[in-house]
C-alpha cells in the first residue's frame, strides 16, 4: 500500500512511504519459491529429451546398416534390356520386365535418386540416373526403368554389344548409390549403395542363314559377246537370323557387311535394305551388294569357294559389320564384329555340259586296239563337240577348259583347250552348242577303250563323268578359275571328222 504524507522535500513532490499491514488487516496473496515437485518435472523433461536424442542417434545409424543389408541381400532380375536412338555418346536404355525381390516389409519404402554405372564384366559402359523407383511393401517388387545412359567409355560400348551377339550369357553390373524412403515415417537414408549383378542371355552369334544367294549382272552392263564391258558382278541374298537373347536394339541401322573366306579375303560387299533391327525371336534380312575382289590372292581363295559353290556343297564364310550407316556410336561397337555362317552351294551341283559328243572312227580304232598290247595303254586323237548351258543368272564368258572324261570310274581321255579364241559368251540360263569342234585324246587301257567303242557302237549313248577345269569371265574378272566334277553327262557317238 502506498501513502503518501503531508511533508514534501525540497522540490515540493510529496514523499511515498511503502506501509506493510498485517495479515489481519487484509488478505493478499504471498508469492513463494517454487517448490521440489516443479523443479522435478523439469528435470525429467530435459533427460527425456537428451535420451531420445541419444536413442536416435544410436538407432538410426543401426536402422541405416539395416537398410543397407536388406538392399545388398535383394536380388535383381531383367527380361528384356533394350538399346534404342543412339547419340554421339549416349544412348537411350528401357529395362522391360525388371524385378527386385526382397523380404517383406512392414512398410512402403522406395529407391530416390538413384545414380549409377554399368558395367559388362569389368569393363566400365557408362552412367545412368533413375528418379523414385516404387518397391512397395518388399516381395518382388516390378521396375521399369528407362533413361539415357551416357557412354564414358566406347571400348566398354564395344565389349558389350559383341558379348551380346557373339556370347551365349552376358554379365552385365551396375554399381551406384540411392536414397531408401521409408514410407510414412519420412526417414531417408541416404548413400546407400546399390550394386547388382545379373546373368542374362546373349544371342550366340544369331545362328545365321543364308536361304538364298544369287549372282546378277550389273544393270549398266552392255550384253554382248565376248567383249563385254567389264562391270562388277551383283548379288542378292536373303538371310535368316534367330536371336534369343534378352537385348534388342532398335533399330540398328543399315548395315552393311564384307563377306569373308575362312582364310580372310574378302570377296563381297552387301548392304540391307534400309535400316534394320535386331529384335527378339526369328529375323529375316534382304541384301544387295556386289563382288568385290581385289588382289590375285582374293581371287584364289575365291575360286575355292566357287569350286564348292558349284560342286553343290556349303562352305563356311564369314560376314563382318563394316559399316552402319549414320550410326558412328553402333559403328564403332560393332566395325570389324564377324559372324560365322555358310554359303549354300548351287542345289544339285553346277549342271554346263549337257552332252559330249565323241567324233571318232570306231571301227578302224576297234581293229587296232585289238591288234594292240593288252597291257598297254592305247592312245589316240580325236574329237568332240559340246552342248554348253549356263547355269548362273549372270552371262558367262568361257574363255578356255580342260576336262578329264571319266567312264566306269577310271579316266579314258582328256579335253584340253586352255584357250579359247573366241571365247564363248552364254547369257544367263542360255544353252547352246559352239559350232566348232575341240581336240579329244583318248588314253586308257585296251579292254576299256574297247569296251567304250562297243556301247558307243551297240547303243549309240553312253554316260560319263568330267572334272572340269574352267577359265571363266565374270563381271570385271578376267580369268576365274572353276574346278569341280559333273556326273552322268550324256554322251553319243557322231560322224567322225578333222579337228577345226
Amino acid at each position: 500500500l502506498m501513502q503518501t504524507h503531508a511533508p514534501r522535500k525540497a522540490g515540493g513532490r510529496p514523499e511515498r512511504r511503502l506501509l506493510r499491514q498485517s495479515s489481519h488487516d487484509m488478505d493478499v496473496p504471498v508469492l513463494r519459491k517454487p517448490g521440489r515437485g516443479c523443479e522435478r518435472h523439469s528435470r525429467l523433461c530435459v533427460r527425456a529429451c537428451v535420451l531420445s536424442a541419444a536413442v536416435f542417434c544410436v538407432a538410426y545409424p543401426m536402422a541405416a546398416v539395416v537398410v543397407q543389408r536388406l538392399v545388398d541381400d535383394a536380388e535383381l532380375t531383367v527380361q528384356t534390356f533394350i538399346l534404342k536412338d543412339p547419340e554421339e555418346s549416349s544412348i537411350y536404355v528401357d529395362v522391360v520386365g525388371g524385378a527386385l525381390s526382397m523380404i517383406t516389409l512392414p512398410l512402403q519404402t522406395s529407391l530416390d535418386d538413384l545414380r549409377f554405372t554399368l558395367l559388362v564384366g569389368n569393363s566400365t559402359v557408362g552412367q545412368m540416373s533413375a528418379g523414385i523407383i516404387p518397391l512397395g511393401y518388399g516381395g518382388s517388387a516390378p521396375i521399369d526403368l528407362d533413361g539415357r545412359l551416357n557412354i564414358t567409355d566406347h571400348s566398354g560400348f564395344r565389349q558389350l554389344s559383341e558379348a551380346v551377339i557373339r556370347h551365349e550369357t552376358v554379365g552385365l553390373s551396375i554399381d551406384g548409390i540411392a536414397t531408401v524412403r521409408a514410407g510414412w515415417l519420412g526417414l531417408r537414408f541416404r548413400n546407400v549403395r546399390v550394386a547388382k549383378h545379373v546373368e542374362m542371355r546373349g544371342a550366340n552369334g544369331l545362328a545365321v542363314r543364308i536361304r538364298r544367294f544369287e549372282l546378277l549382272d550389273s544393270p549398266a552392263r552392255q550384253v554382248g559377246v565376248a567383249d563385254v564391258t567389264p562391270e562388277p558382278l551383283h548379288l542378292e541374298m536373303e538371310v535368316d537370323a534367330s536371336n534369343p537373347s534378352d537385348f534388342e536394339f532398335l533399330p540398328l541401322g543399315e548395315l552393311q557387311f564384307r563377306i569373308l573366306t575362312t582364310s580372310g579375303s574378302t570377296f563381297a560387299l552387301t548392304t540391307t535394305e534400309g535400316p534394320v533391327s535386331l529384335s527378339r525371336g526369328n529375323l529375316s534380312y534382304f541384301l544387295r551388294g556386289q563382288l568385290w575382289v581385289e588382289t590375285r590372292d582374293d581371287l584364289d581363295r575365291f575360286e575355292i569357294l566357287l569350286a564348292e559353290y558349284a560342286a553343290g556343297r556349303p562352305s563356311p564364310i564369314v560376314s563382318v559389320f563394316h559399316r552402319v550407316r549414320n550410326q558412328p556410336v553402333y559403328e564403332a561397337a560393332l566395325q570389324g564384329l564377324g559372324l560365322h555362317t555358310e554359303l549354300p552351294g548351287v542345289p544339285g551341283g553346277v549342271r554346263m555340259f549337257d552332252q559330249v559328243v565323241f567324233h571318232i572312227n570306231t571301227l578302224w580304232n576297234i581293229a587296232e586296239a585289238a591288234s594292240s598290247n593288252p597291257f598297254e595303254d592305247y592312245v589316240f586323237d580325236e574329237a568332240a563337240t559340246l552342248r554348253l548351258s549356263n547355269p548362273f543368272n549372270i552371262t558367262t564368258v568361257v574363255a578356255g577348259f580342260v576336262m578329264n572324261v571319266v567312264y566306269h570310274g577310271g579316266q579314258i581321255g582328256k579335253l584340253n583347250v586352255p584357250r579359247l579364241e573366241p571365247p564363248i559368251a552364254l547369257h544367263k540360263c542360255e544353252s547352246l552348242t559352239p559350232d566348232r569342234m575341240f581336240d579329244l585324246r583318248l588314253q586308257a587301257s585296251v579292254p576299256t577303250l574297247r569296251s567304250l567303242l562297243l556301247d558307243l557302237v551297240g547303243s549309240g549313248r553312253v554316260v560319263v563323268s568330267l572334272e572340269a577345269n574352267l577359265t571363266l569371265r565374270l563381271g570385271d574378272l578376267a580369268s576365274v578359275r572353276v574346278s569341280y566334277v559333273e556326273t552322268n553327262v550324256p554322251s553319243a557317238l557322231g560322224m567322225p571328222s578333222a579337228v577345226g
